[in-house]
């Protein structure tokens, strides 16, 4: 499947941030096994603090060129972990999904507000 497919089909492969209440938090676990490969959950440590003036006024959605002119690349984290592993994140982190080209991706989340 075609990223354009797959923005079509919903999937969240592009950064972008989620608009919650305040003191939101989501809660992860996965449910099959995940690596680079099946569609790991991927972020920027910071971006839920730190968001310049122009990203708060444009679209929650940002290309990786736009946000690493604001954010350096040692601030993305690719979370990867064996089915049952559990993770937080803030909704307001900027966020996304790898594609999975080997294996589907399986998790369960929780939102907590």
């Amino acid at each position: 499947m075609g990223e354009e497919e797959r923005r079509w089909a919903g999937q969240t492969i592009d950064y972008h941030y989620d608009i919650e209440p305040r003191h939101t938090l989501y809660v992860y676990f996965y449910l099959t096994n995940v690596d680079v490969r099946a569609g790991a959950h991927v972020l920027i440590r910071g971006s839920h603090q730190q968001k310049n003036w122009r990203l708060k006024l444009s679209s929650t959605r940002q290309t990786e060129r736009t946000l690493f002119r604001y954010y350096s690349r040692d601030r993305v984290t690719i979370v990867e972990g064996k089915a049952g592993f559990g993770f937080l994140a803030d909704p307001a982190c900027y966020h996304k999904a790898l594609a999975p080209d080997s294996d589907r991706r399986l998790m369960l989340q929780l939102r907590i507000s």
